[in-house]
């Protein structure tokens, strides 16, 4: 019973061998070299430069031994991120179709024939050859994958090429944690960050570092990543520095020379002083003058301040107006220059001009002086071809020794620029002359034909280099009673003895003259 058993297990294992080979024969393992054409490893030999196309030629070489089961017969590619195939340069050694696939594949098929033979002997076709053209854009290491299929499986082969950086770096730039480009900082250190763009590994570089007078620091070291920190101490505290990358290279010895950017260190404080601008100061306006010294970071626009709350900085000078006439104020003006260092002028008196008998501006206010001479007018805007009253509010820009001819009442008047100052205009009503000095925004009214009503009202809205702006507008306004008699409403043109006083006076000395001829004929 032993025996027969012993012989029933026997067939059962042979059965079974002969089952195990006959599936080997036909699942053939495929046993695929790949290599660049005449090397022999799976390293490209040749080390192609970046951006610059190579002709990459493989060959692949069919090792199996399964007939026509080991046959290959489709080949594919695949390129590495960032390189690109030059389109119609595919090549090969046997007879095959090429394509490429969305993922931008290349493939090589034969179905109906083959590939690369399938029989392991060399002088059969075993070994044939692909080959295409293709640019890398950056450098470094890299695989090509080659996939190569026969009737029972699909083997992957890798190929590494080295791309050989060509372009040296070509940015550097100041970042935290140090200074910034452009800083402006109140020290006397500079903590360089640099960062430097390259398409290759950086090594080391060198940093110089200027001033006004030339060179005054140098150092050298190597990167860490894409960055070089060095820490710039001592410095003078008030200057501008430049910092330039020199030498700076890379793992293929590329070397470039890169300004990095500057920077300008200032410890110190400005200084301002204050100064009553005697012609610009009227009645209701104090202009005082700012000298600001400042050291190499400089000022900027409304970077100084008054510590009165309607006073303005601009322009070197502080500004308030709608104050009281012949009063005194106090100012003390801040600044803060580009680093940060602020600097207080002392607390400076300015007072405004002495009021006088018409009252302040805004009304019929003070500051009308006849002129010392005669003013030679050089250009007239005629408006009389309509009265003022009709025309409204009239603006005008208005130049010095230019005037405008206006028609009020049937009459002829003018308003004309004497002089400008910064933030002030001395302007002259006519028909009788009379020079006022505006403040800017400042509005005056005048009786331009005595008849105690203002007729006239002006005011200066703006001020610069080439001339004032201007509104003039009719009005109808009785005088305040309260003028002093005798004086002369400030703004307001005097031409002499008005009409109704002349009629009055006639009146009245008809009125005596009736009463003495009565009194005569009663005494006879």
């Amino acid at each position: 019973m032993a025996k027969q058993t012993r012989g029933f297990m026997g067939k059962w294992a042979l059965a079974f061998a002969v089952f195990s080979v006959l599936v080997l024969v036909n699942f053939v393992m495929a046993a695929h070299v790949v290599r660049e054409q005449g090397d022999t490893d799976t390293v490209i030999g040749t080390q192609p430069l970046e951006d610059v196309t190579y002709f990459y030629n493989l060959s692949i070489n069919n090792t199996d031994l399964g007939g026509t089961t080991a046959n290959v017969t489709k080949v594919n590619i695949t390129l590495p991120s960032g390189f690109s195939f030059g389109s119609s340069t595919n090549y090969t050694s046997t007879e095959a179709s090429f394509s490429t696939d969305a993922a931008g594949n290349l493939i090589w098929q034969n179905t109906t024939y083959f590939l690369v033979n399938g029989s392991g002997n060399i002088s059969v076709d075993s070994t044939q050859f692909f080959g295409f053209n293709a640019t890398a854009a950056t450098p470094g290491t890299f695989n090509i994958s080659i996939y190569t299929t026969n009737a029972t499986d699909t083997v992957g082969n890798n190929v590494t090429v080295t791309i050989n950086d060509t372009t040296a770096a070509t940015a550097a730039s100041l970042v935290a944690p140090g200074l910034l480009a452009n800083a402006k900082k109140s020290q006397t250190d500079f903590s360089a960050n640099v960062s430097v763009t390259d398409n290759g590994v950086l090594t080391s570089l060198t940093l110089e570092l200027y001033n006004s007078t030339g060179l005054v620091n140098t150092t050298n070291g190597t990167f860490s990543g894409a960055y070089f920190y060095y820490n710039f101490t001592n410095l003078n505290n008030d200057d501008f520095y430049e910092l330039r990358a020199i030498d700076i290279n890379d793992s293929f010895s590329n070397r470039a020379n890169i300004t990095v950017g500057n920077v300008t260190l200032d410890t110190t404080n400005p200084t301002v002083t204050i100064t009553k601008d005697e012609k610009q100061t009227t009645q209701t306006t104090v202009v005082g003058s700012l000298a600001i010294e400042s050291g190499s970071s400089g000022l900027s626009s409304g970077s100084c301040s008054a510590d009165r709350s309607n006073a303005v900085v601009t322009d070197y000078s502080v500004t308030e107006q709608s104050l009281a006439c012949g009063t005194t104020y106090s100012y003390i003006v801040t600044c803060q220059d580009g680093a940060g260092n602020e600097g207080s002028s002392s607390s400076t008196d300015i007072t405004t001009d002495a009021c006088s008998g018409g009252g302040g501006g805004g009304g019929g206010g003070g500051g009308q002086n006849a002129p010392d001479e005669e003013v030679t007018w050089t250009d007239t805007i005629d408006e009389t071809g309509t009265e003022l009253r009709d025309l409204g509010l009239v603006r005008k820009r208005i130049s010095v020794e230019q005037r405008v001819s206006l028609t009020i009442m049937g009459q002829e008047h003018h308003v004309g620029v004497v002089s400008l100052g910064t933030r002030s205009a001395v302007l002259e009503i006519a028909s009788e002359p009379q020079q006022v000095n505006f403040a800017v925004g400042e509005t005056r009214k005048f009786d331009v034909d005595g008849d105690g009503v203002y007729d006239l009202m002006v005011t200066l809205k703006a001020v610069d280099s080439d001339g004032a702006d201007v509104d003039m507008q009719y009005i109808q306004e009785e005088i305040s009673p309260a003028v002093d008699e005798g004086t002369t409403t400030t703004g307001t043109i005097d031409s002499g003895i008005s009409t109704t006083g002349w009629i009055i006076g006639i009146i009245v000395l008809i009125v005596i003259i009736v009463l003495i001829v009565y009194f005569v004929k009663k005494k006879k």
